[in-house]
């Protein structure tokens, strides 16, 4: 693969490896996000619960206890919907670090393959002007001799 295609193939693979970063970076945001939603969710349940049992201490209807329960079993729902989401948000996270690594390691096969390139090029180049040099020698010895030039 010539030169210049082999760094374009690796800045190409950059970009892409910025993007694949970028992507793990929104998708641990979100985690967080929704992880804290879940922290919230249990706390306001929580409370609920406490004032459930403080407000059924003191006496109330049966209607308010049914309300109070129809909430905190919403709160308990969305609750579990927000620990489905963050166990799908860390398996997607653990999966894009994976695929994050993998290429990684691909760019890194690339770039000792480049670096490869550009020392044979510069063995190559410096070949030549040995080359170069040993004729240039050869003529300025066989004109200084009376020889052909």
């Amino acid at each position: 693969m010539p030169a210049f295609r082999l760094e374009r193939v690796l800045r190409l693979r950059g970009q892409l490896r910025r993007l694949r970063m970028h992507e793990a970076a929104v998708l641990a945001a979100d985690l967080a996000a929704t992880e804290e939603r879940g922290r919230a969710l249990a706390a306001a349940r929580e409370q609920q619960g406490l004032e459930e049992a403080s407000v059924a201490a003191r006496g109330t209807t049966a209607a308010s206890l049914q309300l109070a329960r129809a909430y905190g079993a919403a709160l308990a729902y969305q609750a579990h919907e927000c620990t489905i989401a963050a166990d799908a948000a860390r398996t997607a996270l653990v999966a894009k670090r994976a695929e994050l690594e993998s290429e990684r390691r691909e760019e890194r096969k690339l770039e000792q393959l480049a670096a490869l390139h550009h020392e044979r090029v510069a063995e190559d180049e410096a070949r030549a002007i040995a080359t170069l040099l040993d004729e240039l020698a050869l003529r300025t010895h066989g004109s200084g001799q009376g020889g052909r030039p």
